[in-house]
């Protein structure tokens, strides 16, 4: 099939992105990082018992890449556009329910926890996003951070994480499914 005019242009874009991700994998390969691949688009499900409804809840996605970086397993999503940062770093969970800025991390988290319920003796122990428009930083993990306005943030998927996570996704079911509140669409 021929390409021309701005899928061209595209295509010629994601072959410089997947380029610069190899090469930069294969770089911290040779600064004697460990990566190995364990699944690369790998489909993941997982049923919820949200006690407050009454009902289970079925939960759908596909996470990008999994990998075992130095010995730990990560869970990474790839991103075309821009990240912020910032929005990964969670000093108050009640904005992952209500805030829509912080989606991508609402996403990482849910594919942590249905990996995890997946994989009980391989457990995710970080989640971040591979930008590929800024694979020079790196993954950017999601994590809690101590203040609101705080750069560092811990990013280790600990039990206590993984609970509030879930407690996250049960609150947010809980406002889906509220009759009584009406939907609103995030504004773009």
């Amino acid at each position: 099939q021929k390409v021309s005019g701005k899928n061209m242009l595209a295509l010629a874009a994601i072959k410089r992105y997947i380029q610069n991700l190899i090469s930069y994998d294969e770089q911290a390969v040779l600064k004697g990082e460990e990566i190995e691949l364990l699944a690369l688009e790998q489909k993941l499900n997982m049923t919820r018992f949200i006690a407050a409804l009454g009902i289970e809840i079925n939960f759908r996605g596909t996470v990008d890449r999994v990998d075992r970086h130095n010995g730990f397993i990560r869970v990474i999503d790839y991103k075309t556009g821009q990240v912020a940062s910032s929005k990964l770093g969670i000093y108050d969970w009640s904005l992952v329910v209500s805030d829509p800025d912080y989606g991508q991390a609402r996403q990482l988290l849910l594919y942590a926890l249905m990996w995890n319920e997946n994989n009980p003796e391989n457990q995710a122990h970080k989640a971040g996003i591979i930008a590929l428009k800024q694979y020079d930083k790196g993954v950017l993990y999601v994590g809690e951070k101590a203040t609101p306005n705080a750069k560092k943030r811990e990013t280790e998927l600990t039990k206590e994480v993984l609970a509030k996570a879930t407690a996250t996704f049960d609150q947010l079911c809980m406002q889906l499914f509220d009759s009584n509140s009406p939907f609103q669409s995030a504004e773009l």
